[in-house]
């Protein structure tokens, strides 16, 4: 004949049990937590990636003819502080207006996004972001006749190397078309 459990060998069996669960739940719950950690990490990065790839497409279609190359720094009412203006062949594109050779805006806009705006010969504007909520910004040029970055930009010829910061990143692109070379010391 089998005995019943006694009440003392029910409560070891509870609390092993609430021992064993509460265990697998904070492992469980810990998984989640580090799989929304790096989700998220691997999001940003992507989009880092991709808004660089881009943002090289653009430089390596630079329109560097000399003399007709619009390539400048300056202000502009719609953005925060300096704007780099540029002219690109931006190829094929969905939109017929923005094919061939447009205008462009390197910015940080109003909304605090870094972002890439282009304009079509009709005056239509399209804005790509590649980076929100940046607090500081700026575009600098090496100029190998200083040996120095600076801020500005007017010349007729490409820079060689331009550095963008975006909150505390830098991003450093060659300018395929520049004629002028900078050497590394």
């Amino acid at each position: 004949m089998k005995r019943p459990f006694s009440l003392l060998e029910v409560a070891i069996g509870l609390t092993l049990t609430a021992i064993l669960l509460s265990t697998l739940f904070s492992c469980f719950r810990q998984i989640v937590q580090s799989n929304g950690k790096l989700e998220k990490a691997h999001s940003e990065m992507h989009w880092r990636i991709i808004s660089q790839l881009r943002i090289k497409q653009v430089f390596e279609n630079l329109d560097a003819t000399e003399g007709t190359a619009l390539f400048f720094t300056g202000k502009h009412q719609d953005f925060h502080g300096d704007v780099l203006q540029f002219t690109f062949d931006n190829g094929a594109d969905p939109d017929p207006h923005f094919c061939c050779e447009i205008e462009a805006v390197l910015v940080r806009d109003l909304d605090d996004n870094f972002c890439l705006v282009t304009y079509s010969d009709e005056g239509e504007k399209r804005k790509e972001i590649f980076q929100s909520n940046i607090e500081k910004f700026s575009i600098t040029f090496f100029d190998p006749e200083t040996k120095k970055w600076t801020s500005e930009w007017s010349k007729a010829l490409l820079p060689p190397i331009l550095k963008i910061v975006a909150n505390e990143e830098s991003f450093y692109f060659s300018l395929p078309h520049s004629q002028r070379i900078a050497v590394y010391s």
